[in-house]
């Protein structure tokens, strides 16, 4: 079901129709974030930023799908799914939701600018990212790579096709 868009559609609109008001807010959230998973495992992510920009028409506080937004437009291997404008502004979107209290969501600002080019930028929101929320050592130590490679003048690539 979840590789039938149709289907998919058809089901978010039953959700937005439901008589009770958690299936109307939480069931369209729940099905599209199945749905990105999915295409994200089989490799499909231009669904995946499909379903993602659906997810925040749905519901514009959704400061999760658009901070996954901004992370695949800003690190995905597929270059052509990757901009580093709108991984920027679904990233800031996400950062002002949160009011900047999420070092996750810094993070990602930070790989939008580096895909950007905004090496000196990506540079300062990374250590903000660093310095904000409790990020666990080994977290840090991700944190600490990306701040080596955003010095270097590289962005970041996360490696989707790792099992």
């Amino acid at each position: 079901m979840l590789d039938d868009q149709a289907r998919v559609n058809e089901i978010i609109d039953r959700f937005k129709n439901d008589a009770f008001e958690v299936v109307r807010r939480d069931g369209p959230k729940a099905l599209l974030r199945a749905c990105v998973g999915r295409y994200e495992s089989i490799g499909q992510y231009s669904n995946v930023v499909d379903i993602l920009h659906r997810a925040v028409l749905l519901d514009s506080s959704d400061d999760s799908s658009y901070n996954q937004l901004a992370w695949i437009k800003a690190t995905c291997s597929d270059a052509s799914v990757r901009n580093g404008k709108e991984a920027i502004s679904a990233a800031s979107k996400a950062c002002e939701l949160t009011e900047w209290k999420d070092w996750e969501y810094i993070d990602t600002l930070a790989a939008a600018y580096a895909e950007a080019g905004d090496f000196k930028r990506a540079v300062e929101f990374q250590e903000k990212a660093l310095r904000t929320g409790n990020p666990t050592e080994a977290e840090q130590k991700r944190i600490r790579e990306r701040i080596a490679l955003y010095k270097q003048s590289q962005p970041f690539r996360e490696n989707w096709d790792k099992p």
